[in-house]
């Protein structure tokens, strides 16, 4: 998912969407019926869409800022699902609590083939 909206997107805003609409964190949450909203892998009837695990989320990249933009990680709580991803280039979101933070992170260009000194200087579109 990207987003790249006048007003940033922030953790608080894409957690509903994927574990629902709880008071509580993804985490904490023990009864799925006391969910308001349904989300993409928590519904009020249960754990779905097994068949993927995680989400990436790059929110506020633009070509002035992608060597310093990190995506967030996010990832399922079903218990059924083996989570072992290795992705060096995103910051993974911490779901043990309420409010989940955007994760300080910063770019690791080696990971994705890119020297440190690409991004040295300020950029020329010219």
């Amino acid at each position: 998912m990207l987003s790249n909206t006048e007003s940033p997107t922030r953790p608080y805003d894409v957690q509903p969407t994927l574990y629902g609409m709880h008071w509580l964190g993804p985490s904490q949450v023990a009864d799925f019926t006391e969910l308001s909203t349904d989300g993409h892998w928590r519904t009020i009837h249960g754990w779905r869409r097994s068949h993927n695990p995680y989400v990436v989320v790059g929110s506020g990249i633009s070509l002035y800022n992608i060597h310093k933009a990190v995506p967030w990680l996010w990832r399922t709580l079903d218990p059924a699902v083996t989570v072992n991803l290795h992705m060096p280039w995103a910051a993974p979101i911490d779901v043990t609590v309420a409010e989940p933070e955007a994760p300080l992170a910063s770019a690791n260009l080696a990971e994705l083939g890119i020297r440190d000194d690409w991004c040295a200087g300020e950029p020329d579109f010219h």
